[in-house]
C-alpha cells in the first residue's frame, strides 16, 4: 500500500505490477517491463517511487507520478545454492534497498 498516492500494488507471474484503487478496487494502471516473475514489491513514498524485484534478480524502480520506469538494476553475481533472492525490504530512514 502507498499511502502517499493511495494506492495497492500488486504483481506476481503475469510480470506487470498493477496499482489498485483501494477504495473502488479499480485498476488505475499497470506497469510493465519485467521479464520474470515479480516476487516483490516496495512503496518509497517520500521519493514517489515503487521498487519491484523479479525471481531474475533485477530491480526495477517506477516513478509514481508518471508510471515511467526510471531505472533498472541487473543483479549478476552469482548465489549458492540458488541464483535469486529469498527475501528484501527497503529501509525508509536510509533509504535503502536490502536484498
Amino acid at each position: 500500500y502507498c499511502a502517499s498516492f493511495s494506492y495497492v500494488a500488486s504483481g506476481g507471474q503475469e510480470r506487470e505490477i498493477i496499482l489498485w484503487n483501494p477504495y473502488t478496487l479499480k485498476r488505475i494502471t499497470s506497469l510493465v517491463g519485467h521479464q520474470a516473475c515479480i516476487i516483490g514489491i516496495v512503496c518509497n513514498d517520500e521519493h514517489g517511487h515503487i521498487i519491484s524485484v523479479d525471481d531474475k534478480k533485477t530491480i526495477y524502480v517506477w516513478d509514481t507520478k508518471t508510471y515511467d520506469l526510471l531505472c533498472k538494476v541487473p543483479d549478476t553475481t552469482p548465489r549458492w545454492p540458488e541464483s535469486t533472492f529469498s527475501a528484501f525490504c527497503f529501509d525508509h530512514k536510509s533509504c535503502a534497498l536490502v536484498v
